[in-house]
């Protein structure tokens, strides 16, 4: 499953960038919709995947597993705001 995530990632940017390039939409869109993308994305490089990992190996403490639950569960919901951003400025901007 990881690997798929990673290789829808990829082709999420891709896609934004050729949009942007092409000039197939307004520069707006482009202008809203690659920061967003790639805000969610970098997020998840970042932080979500080696906490996930951390909490999947379930060698902390029970208060430091919830920690991690809690922020994992704090960028999903910014990546989700991000993702929803760019998916209506790409309906938008259709």
């Amino acid at each position: 499953m990881g690997r798929l995530v990673g290789l829808v990632m990829v082709v999420l940017l891709a896609a934004l960038v050729v949009q942007a390039v092409s000039g197939d939409s307004p520069l707006w869109v482009s202008a809203v919709s690659l920061p967003a993308g790639l805000l969610a994305i970098g997020l998840a490089i970042l932080r979500v995947f080696g906490r996930a990992r951390r909490l999947s190996a379930g060698i902390d403490p029970p208060a430091v597993q919830s920690e991690l639950a809690r922020s994992i569960l704090r960028d999903h919901l910014i990546c989700l705001a991000a993702m929803t951003g760019l998916l209506a400025t790409q309906l938008i901007g259709a």
